[in-house]
């Protein structure tokens, strides 16, 4: 089964598809490079998680730093849903950044055996297992997690700010 990247699936190069000029997020990429190196963090949960890991297997920009990749969606298992199916296939390999695996014991969306080789597979750490979280989404009693936010200060250095943070402030 090809893996992402691999063969032309994915092009590890944004800015060449199949040697021609390259196209509007070909320049942005380069336009990217250019700037100032500012190094960043991606967090990613579910489908957000895989989309997350394809980026890394196949684009990876080292101003990326890693980051928490909270209950990945097993979008490659037989009985998954359909909708999301098509974000097939999962990288196979090893990503090329530190990241945290954030998964849950009764995940409707990825075994815990599978989150488990996922992790060895992609590299990184199981950061945390919540035995009964479900998907670790608001519907499953989620709400604000201070967790996550503790991890991303780990692999960051500093607090994450939220949008409260921007938000101008009322006078």
């Amino acid at each position: 089964m090809p893996t992402v990247g691999s063969r032309g699936l994915l092009p590890r190069d944004p800015g060449r598809l199949g040697g021609h000029r390259p196209g509007p997020v070909g320049r942005q990429a380069r336009r990217s490079r250019s700037r100032r190196r500012r190094r960043g963090l991606l967090v990613g949960h579910g489908c957000g998680a895989v989309t997350v890991a394809q980026w890394a297997a196949t684009w990876f920009d080292s101003r990326v730093v890693g980051g928490p990749l909270v209950a990945p969606a097993d979008v490659e298992a037989p009985d998954t849903l359909s909708a999301i199916r098509s974000q097939a296939p999962l990288p196979s390999g090893r990503l090329p950044m530190r990241t945290h695996r954030v998964l849950s014991g009764d995940d409707p969306f990825l075994s815990l055996e599978r989150g488990l080789r996922l992790a060895e597979t992609w590299g990184g750490t199981v950061a945390d297992v919540i035995p009964d979280g479900g998907h670790l989404a608001t519907r499953d009693g989620h709400g604000p997690w201070a967790h996550v936010a503790a991890l991303i200060e780990r692999h960051a250095g500093t607090t994450p700010r939220t949008a409260e943070d921007h938000a101008p402030s009322a006078r």
